[in-house]
Order: structure tokens, then C-alpha cells, then sequence
């Protein structure tokens, strides 16, 4: 019979097959599939975010199936068509025809220098969705053929992918009820001694000169405080360059990542130099950036806690549905579903108190606002807090609070980086801890062009130190070349803890030192 005569038990088979592989596709094993090659970025378990999503996966299902069903004749064959068309251009374009678009670091993308891009990709389009069509007007049967054929092959090799990677996984997922790096302690500080790194992440030296120029005594509030103008990461991006800076265990780009976190974070002496010195070291920072899993932290950050990772489970399918689409839509709509890693960072939500840290810059000038700064006790600290800073995407007004959508800038961001710093060495000072810390503020790298292609120039991150002792002295200026290797003997000898041959903390380099030590390393 014609597929027009088809009965509905008929036509629910067909509907039925046709939804299982778009659903299959776009939503399971697209989120699955990103969820496993990005696992060092998440820390909630696969247990907290499939069995929503195979639910709403499921629903969707159902309610496809029924009401492509309903229809019949030319209206279902056309149904049928679309979705078939929809499920081929969007598993080619998923799999074989995206561009190199870089890293989602909140970095917008040139989508008006794809133009051209754009437009051969939807002729692509055009002539996949239209096959469907052409082939049940030439020929009735060999679309009926296609139409079971597509579906099925395109679930069976998902099927396929989705055993090796679950049997061959390059990371291992997050365990349900393991270690998490909380929030725990943040504004708390000893009596007796601080050792203080604040991070600005992307915090280029040529972002702190645009500011001066915009405002020339923007600074001045840094009272005690020395400005390095030749300041070097050993890397370019955040990974690896948190780990290194506080290990000192270098990466060669020779295992995956995770390897390397686990291996550094075991093997790296400086914190457990400070740890043998009775110093408390509280790290706030984020997963799968400086380290791979919380575990590997259990005993070197006193903010390590059990606790089991929970997420609201309607954002966070909506993000990682999002994520899905913008892997398999052309590349006209990929802007309308940009997104970046922050977004997941805030997904997580926990059972019990405290919260996962996560790098939110409105959330931690809030918290400053409304807890501020204590004394906990009378030991001494070590705290190590990596915000956003002027890394994209921006969000901040030139006072470090929420901006309205589309206004904030990298100047107003930069702005208001600075601001909650300056806020936070306010409290400080209330406290009289000012003169007592010792102070670093820095960035883990600085800006390079984009993620797919080489550095042309080297790159300054901006620093900032005061060391113990300095109160009112103006803010001096060094340029002598030191680099992210400086920070672990200067804070080293700030505590007390004799150097080994070969370390030099930041005022022990001269201005005339070979600059070669402090080469940028690329990832």
C-alpha cells in the first residue's frame, strides 16, 4: 500500500523510529558526548544530570511520535521528510563540517568573518533537508526504505561510539558523594599571619595601562605595594598555568591533563612547605583548570570537603541542551546559541553547606558585601582566590557589580576587578591585618589572540605584591623580569621557610637578569 494508506500502527513505527534517533542524537548522545570529552570540567557526577535529561528526552519522545503519527498522507511523508532531513544535516554537521571555532572561553567568536562559511554551509543544508523530499517523489519505496535505513544506522554507530567511550574513557567521571573544593573559609583570615594570592584571570599588562590612561590614579590605592612591568607566565592559558604556579611541576604537553593535575598536585613540595610551618592553606579555584578532582587536593586544601553534588536540573539540561544544538546547527544559528565553560561553572548546587566554589565574580563581591572579612583564629593562612577578572565574558560595571546586558566592557570589567580587590584590602585594613599580609595580585596569564592560533608577541600578565611589613609606602614600580616562577619562593620567604639553591622570590631578581628564564610556554 501507498504510505497515504498507511494505518496509524504503521505510521506510529515509522514516527516512533524517525523521533528515537532526533532525540537520540541532539540530546542523548550529544550531551553525553560532550559530557565525557569535557569530564576535568564538571564536578557533579553523570548521576546528577542524565536521569533528568533521559526523562525530558523521553517525553519528547513520546509527544513527537503521537503527533507525527496523527497526520497522514503527503502531511505525514512530509513530517517524516523534515525530520529525517534535520537528523542527517545536523549528525554531518555535528560530526564533519564544524570549523575550528576555538575554546568556549567566553571569548566571542568573529561570526561576520564566516560569512562566506556560513553561507556554503546552508546550501549543505539546503540539499540534505531537500533529499528526503526528492527521494519520495522519485521513488515511493526507496523512501520509505531511507527513512527506517537513516535513523537506524545513525543510533547504531551512536550506539557504537558511545561503548568506546565508556569503556575507554580519557578521564575518569566525578564520583557520586566524593571530594568537592567548597567556599568554606573565603573571608576568614588569621591573626597571626597571611599569606594572600588573588588571581585576576586574563589580567594582561596592557589591560592595567588602558586603565591608567583612563584614570591615572585609578591605583594609587595600592599603598605598600610594587608593580612588576615584566611579568611572565609560563603559559597561556589557565590550564596549565594555575597548576604549575603552584607546584612548580611543568607540563610538556606528553599525557592528558588529568594525568598531569593528579601527578603535579602529589608531587609539587610547596604547599607542604607551608603546611610544615602550621600554615592553613584554603584554595579557591576552578575544576579541571588547576586541578582534575577534588580528591587530589584532599589534604593540601583545608576547603576539601565530602559532600554530594546535586544540580537544579532544569538549567542544567537547558545549558547542556544548548551546547548540544550549538555543536549541531549550521553555522548561521550557531550564534544564537554561543555560550561559555562560566555558565556550567554555576550549575552546581549541593545537599549540604558549604557550596562548591565556583569562579563567579558577582557572587564573591556579594559575599564580601554581605559577610566581609573575619579573624577565624590565631593561625597563620595561606589563601589562594582566582576570580574572573577581566576575562571574558563581560559582566561587570566599572564598581565589580552586575552590569545590564550588553553594557560591561573589558575597561568596565577590568574596573571593576580592581574595586572589589581594593574593597577587600579596605576590610582588611579594618582589621589591621593590612600591614601584617602579604599580598599578591596577579593574573595566571595574560590576553593572547585567540585559542586556535600562535602568539604574536609575548605576553605580560600584570602583578602587583606587597610584601609583610609595608603600610603607606606609594606603590612603587620594578622591571626587573621576573615570572609565575617568582611567586612560589617570594611567598616561601614572606612565611620564613629558607630557600633552596636556585629559588629566587620577586625582589630577588635583578633589573639586568637574563629575561630567557621567564620564556612563555604555548599550549
Amino acid at each position: 500500500p501507498k504510505t497515504g494508506a498507511l494505518p496509524f500502527g504503521r505510521r506510529l513505527l515509522t514516527a516512533s523510529l524517525t523521533s528515537l534517533a532526533f532525540y537520540f542524537t541532539f540530546a542523548v548522545f550529544g550531551v553525553y558526548d560532550l559530557y565525557m570529552s569535557n569530564l576535568t570540567s564538571f564536578n557533579f557526577p553523570p548521576g546528577a544530570l542524565f536521569p533528568s535529561l533521559l526523562l525530558m528526552a523521553s517525553l519528547a519522545f513520546v509527544l513527537t511520535s503521537l503527533l507525527v503519527a496523527a497526520f497522514r498522507g503527503g502531511a505525514f511523508r512530509a513530517l517524516i521528510s523534515l525530520l529525517t532531513g534535520l537528523l542527517l544535516a545536523g549528525f554531518l554537521q555535528g560530526n564533519f563540517l564544524n570549523p575550528a571555532l576555538g575554546l568556549l572561553t567566553g571569548d566571542a567568536i568573529a561570526w561576520e568573518s564566516m560569512r562566506g562559511a556560513m553561507l556554503g554551509n546552508l546550501l549543505i543544508w539546503a540539499a540534505l533537508l531537500l533529499f528526503p523530499f526528492l527521494l519520495g517523489r522519485i521513488s515511493r519505496k526507496a523512501w520509505s526504505f531511507a527513512v527506517r535505513l537513516i535513523p537506524l544506522a545513525l543510533i547504531a554507530a551512536q550506539l557504537i561510539s558511545m561503548g568506546v567511550i565508556a569503556f575507554s574513557p580519557k578521564e575518569s567521571p566525578p564520583p557520586a558523594g566524593g571530594h568537592y573544593l567548597s567556599t568554606q573559609g573565603i573571608y576568614e583570615l588569621g591573626q597571626e599571619e597571611n599569606l594572600i594570592v588573588i588571581v585576576l584571570d586574563r589580567l594582561d599588562n596592557r589591560f592595567i595601562g588602558q586603565v591608567m590612561r583612563d584614570e591615572p590614579g585609578f591605583f594609587d590605592q595600592l599603598e605598600g605595594f610594587t608593580r612588576f612591568t615584566d611579568n611572565t607566565s609560563l603559559y597561556s592559558q589557565t590550564f596549565p598555568s594555575v597548576t604549575q604556579m603552584l607546584t612548580g611541576e611543568d607540563y610538556h604537553f606528553d599525557r592528558n591533563a588529568s594525568a598531569y593535575m593528579t601527578e603535579a598536585w602529589q608531587e609539587g613540595s610547596f604547599i607542604p612547605r607551608l603546611q610544615e610551618e602550621d600554615f592553613d592553606c584554603r584554595l579557591y579555584m576552578q575544576q579541571g583548570y588547576a586541578f582534575s578532582q577534588a580528591r587530589d587536593l584532599a589534604g593540601l586544601a583545608g576547603n576539601v570537603v565530602r559532600g554530594s553534588i546535586r544540580l537544579d536540573a532544569l538549567p542544567a539540561v537547558k545549558n547542556f541542551l544548548g551546547l548540544s544544538a550549538f555543536r549541531y546547527l549550521p553555522l548561521t544559528a550557531k550564534p544564537f546559541f554561543w555560550t561559555s565553560t562560566d555558565s556550567f561553572g554555576k550549575l552546581s548546587e549541593l545537599g549540604a553547606d558549604p557550596p562548591p566554589y565556583t569562579t563567579d565574580d558577582a557572587a564573591f563581591h556579594q559575599g564580601l558585601d554581605r559577610e566581609g572579612l573575619r579573624i577565624r583564629d590565631q593561625r597563620k593562612n595561606f589563601l589562594y582566590i582566582h576570580l574572573n577578572g577581566p576575562h571574558a565574558p563581560y559582566t561587570l560595571d566599572p564598581w565589580g557589580y552586575p552590569a545590564p546586558e550588553g553594557k560591561a566592557t573589558l575597561l568596565s570589567q577590568t574596573k571593576g576587578s580592581f574595586r572589589m580587590v581594593f574593597k577587600y584590602l579596605d576590610q582588611l585594613r579594618s582589621l589591621g591585618l593590612y600591614q601584617s599580609s602579604t599580598i599578591v595580585i596577579t593574573g595566571d596569564h595574560g590576553a593572547r589572540q585567540n585559542d586556535t592560533r600562535p602568539l604574536e608577541q609575548a605576553i605580560v600578565t600584570g602583578l602587583f605584591v606587597k610584601p609583610a611589613g609595608r603600610l603607606k609606602e606609594p606603590l612603587d614600580t620594578s622591571r626587573a623580569p621576573v615570572s609565575s616562577d617568582n611567586l612560589r619562593p617570594f611567598l616561601l620567604k614572606e612565611a620564613g621557610i629558607p630557600l633552596k639553591p636556585g629559588e629566587a622570590g620577586y625582589f630577588d631578581v635583578p633589573y639586568d637578569a637574563e629575561a630567557a628564564s621567564c620564556s612563555c610556554r604555548i599550549n
